[in-house]
């Protein structure tokens, strides 16, 4: 691989210069892989992706390493696997490890999105064949043939000149326009290049900034959590919002009264989380509030305001409203009026 990759003849100088570094760097992986391994036995480090990656790559290059030292077959194969060591960087560099975060979890969505351009596509495809197997046989003489030129259609590359036109000069004659024919590729471009695509690029985008917002949103809650802070509460800052239009404090903990009867579907006096989410759910606000398992840790302290049966009672829930008011307030205002609003609410808690 050293060969092919910086051009140095076997047995050259440069070529074993090339091959210890290959040997350095593929046990000092080995050496971290093992010291990752040990310090987040067990479940810890076979439930992150990252280090299953590391695993899986470290384990192909010890592999080719190991090995025959042929020139040929699976063990070639493997060791030009090892050129995948590179992305364990993505997962090292915490900006390119939020960006592939971003695009996994937007995977599921633009799939989605690309299926339904696939469909049309392919729906142009088999009229394609109906309509100009005999004219373009080159083109649309199979289903496989229509769809890629269809894809080539959608690129632009070259489609009214080498596809569109000599077609019309087939079916209406040289240097005429065949009516049917640009009927035909125009409402493609239209629907599939500059809707259907766009479409697609909207939902990654879409979803790309939901998932590094959310992202970010686990990153301030773990560095809170090292800190010994309690972080804001991004979940719910659509019904703070609302929640902050009160009076005086008595009108304040009314409010908190009538909301909590509002989610306590059951009439039990205590909320859990999936209660609590589902009424969330249903509130008028907008955007609409969605609240994870991580986000219900953060309101209630990491389980401290929770009863034995896991639960949230009225008084909790009471300064759990409180106190994020009071962090959602220290976004907008200054520290000596975000200090006020801190005391307030402390006595007015315990007053509760």
């Amino acid at each position: 691989m050293c060969v092919a990759l910086c051009g140095s003849e076997p047995g050259s100088e440069a070529d074993q210069i090339f091959t210890l570094m290959d040997d350095f760097f593929t046990f000092i992986f080995f050496a971290e892989l093992i010291w990752n391994l040990l310090a987040n036995w067990f479940w810890p480090f076979f439930t992150d992706g990252w280090s299953v990656f590391d695993l899986l790559v470290v384990t192909v290059s010890l592999v080719a390493y190991f090995g025959p030292d042929g020139t040929g077959g699976p063990i070639k194969t493997l060791r030009l696997m090892r050129a995948f060591r590179v992305m364990r960087l993505f997962g090292r560099l915490q900006s390119l490890r939020q960006i592939i975060a971003s695009l996994t979890a937007s995977l599921i969505p633009v799939c989605n999105a690309f299926l339904i351009m696939l469909l049309v596509t392919s729906i142009y495809a088999i009229l394609g064949v109906n309509f100009y197997s005999e004219a373009s046989p080159h083109f649309f003489g199979t289903f496989s043939r229509a769809l890629f030129t269809l894809f080539q259609v959608c690129t632009g590359d070259g489609w009214a000149s080498d596809i569109a036109r000599p077609i019309f000069s087939v079916n209406a004659g040289e240097g005429q326009l065949d009516g049917a024919s640009a009927a035909f590729f125009i409402s493609f471009i239209v629907i599939v290049g500059w809707v259907l695509l766009q479409v697609v690029v909207a939902v990654l985008l879409d979803n790309f900034t939901a998932a590094a917002e959310e992202e970010k949103q686990r990153l301030a809650r773990l560095k809170s959590k090292f800190d010994g802070r309690t972080p804001v509460v991004h979940a719910i800052d659509p019904l703070l919002a609302a929640l902050a239009h009160f009076d005086t404090t008595e009108d304040l903990s009314h409010r908190i009264g009538l909301l909590f009867n509002c989610l306590d579907t059951d009439d039990s006096r205590t909320l859990t989380y999936a209660e609590l989410a589902a009424g969330l759910k249903k509130l008028r606000v907008n955007p609409q509030v969605q609240i994870s398992e991580d986000d219900w840790d953060v309101m209630t302290l990491n389980g401290t305001l929770l009863n034995p049966e896991k639960e949230l009672g009225p008084k909790e829930f009471a300064m759990v409203s409180r106190c994020s008011l009071t962090l959602r307030a220290a976004k907008h205002e200054s520290p000596a009026t975000t200090n006020l609003h801190v005391l307030s609410t402390l006595l007015q808690t315990s007053k509760f």
